[in-house]
């Protein structure tokens, strides 16, 4: 009831145990037993029973319950009057907002453990309400970056933008407006350059969707991270590339017009020498430095200075073997059938001279009396290894051939080259002409 010098409680409902750990009863016996329990340092936040007020009340403070343990309650009290308007009643709610508490203070310490990272790390963080396009939260890292005050973004939301770069100025609009405006619901990164009056500054910023339990997006939360100085070394690096490149292709350009001048001696001495086993021999060693040149001329003039692309290099090095030796291609056909294979420098120059030798040899010794034949160079590519068979429709090779115990220096050099490539190379027996098996790793990133 409402009188303050005799109160008395009329009803408790059940939940009082609960909360309190006490039982109604005592309550019934002393109305002022639920004050004992009260915290000590919230007594002074309780407003006692007043008679004279017809105020509401509303209070949250912390109870003490008999097992020691603590709880918080929200306590709200309301007048009962009567027609003329005095206070006869009062009533009173108390609802245990302990958890409630709880993840208020997780949610505080959250939230003070974001405010000091986010102030404290050299990136901009912030949150967007693409509802009312307005700034939610900007760290301050973002006056660093940006040389303007944060306040100017609550005035203007695209204050930030004007410092892009003019040529950067219509790509960063767009992705803007995509999580801005269109609320894209995928994260997006970007690039782009801010103009500063101390110079041009890289900058890379990431949003991400935020999304009700609606799977609505209704906020945008971001990155944005200085990256000048990556972009810095990046640049630095390619124009270290660069150099290196230019200097690579002169070398190949340098060594191949070196083999130029050698294979031009052996031109000039052929002019004086009649006796055909030399000239051959002068013809063969000759064809080997040209080929060698043709190599590194590929090279100096390729993109890619670290491979080769075999079917061309192969093609245009036969079409050279054949005008060498002034082969009758009406009578002699050569077919290749190459994959798309790239190889290595480092397996190219070995790999060619093998081909060179193999091709050079048939065109010498499989078809006497310049009768017709067919030259194949064909290949397969399987489990890390290429596969090439060079073969021809000729007068073979004697039985009992040994390619590890030949005295001819070409196939010698064809041997110990396939060894250097941690390949193989073995003599097929065939019906018909003569037909090598070559076999070596893959060593290309192609």
């Amino acid at each position: 009831n409402a009188d303050y010098k005799n109160l008395k409680v009329l009803y408790v409902s059940p939940a009082y145990e609960e909360i309190w750990g006490q039982s109604c009863d005592t309550l019934y016996q002393n109305p002022w037993s639920w004050i004992e329990a009260i915290h000590p340092e919230d007594k002074a936040v309780l407003e006692i029973v007043d008679p004279t007020t017809t105020e509401k009340t509303n209070n949250q403070y912390r109870i003490v319950r008999p097992d020691g343990s603590i709880r918080w309650v929200m306590s709200r009290r309301y007048p009962i009057k009567e027609a003329s308007g005095k206070v006869y009643r009062w009533a009173r709610v108390v609802t245990d907002i302990t958890e409630q508490k709880k993840f208020e203070a997780a949610l505080q310490e959250s939230e003070i453990r974001f405010k000091q990272l986010a102030e404290n790390i050299s990136d901009i963080f912030f949150i967007i309400d693409p509802l009312t396009l307005k700034w939610l939260y900007v760290s301050p890292a973002y006056e660093k970056i940006w040389g303007q005050k944060i306040e100017e973004l609550e005035e203007n939301f695209w204050k930030w933008f004007d410092l892009i770069h003019t040529n950067d100025a219509l790509k960063t609009k767009e992705h803007a407006n995509r999580y801005i405006v269109e609320w894209q619901p995928n994260s997006l990164s970007y690039e782009y350059r801010i103009m500063r009056p101390d110079g041009v500054r890289w900058l890379m910023t990431r949003t991400y969707p935020i999304k009700n339990s609606d799977g609505e997006v209704y906020r945008i939360a971001g990155i944005t991270t200085d990256i000048t100085e990556q972009k810095n070394t990046e640049e630095w690096m390619q124009n270290i590339i660069r150099e290196k490149e230019t200097l690579i292709q002169e070398i190949h350009h340098r060594v191949k017009n070196n083999l130029s001048i050698i294979s031009g001696l052996f031109e000039l001495q052929l002019d004086s020498i009649n006796d055909q086993q030399i000239r051959l021999f002068l013809i063969d060693c000759q064809n080997r430095i040209d080929m060698m040149a043709s190599i590194h001329e590929r090279l100096y003039k390729a993109e890619d200075l670290s491979s080769i692309y075999l079917p061309e290099h192969i093609s245009d090095m036969v079409s050279h073997i054949l005008d060498i030796y002034s082969i009758d291609q009406s009578k002699i056909e050569v077919t290749i059938d190459i994959d798309n294979i790239f190889v290595e420098i480092n397996q190219a120059i070995p790999f060619s001279i093998i081909i060179n030798e193999l091709v050079t040899n048939s065109l010498k010794h499989a078809f006497p009396q310049k009768t017709c034949g067919k030259i194949s160079i064909t290949s397969v590519t399987k489990d890390d290894y290429h596969c090439f068979i060079i073969s021809d429709t000729g007068i073979g090779i004697a039985a009992g051939f040994d390619l590890e115990k030949t005295e001819s220096l070409g196939l010698k050099l064809v041997y110990l080259l396939a060894k250097q490539l941690k390949g193989s190379i073995v003599h097929c027996q065939n019906l018909i002409g003569t037909v090598f098996r070559l076999t070596f790793p893959i060593l290309s990133n192609r």
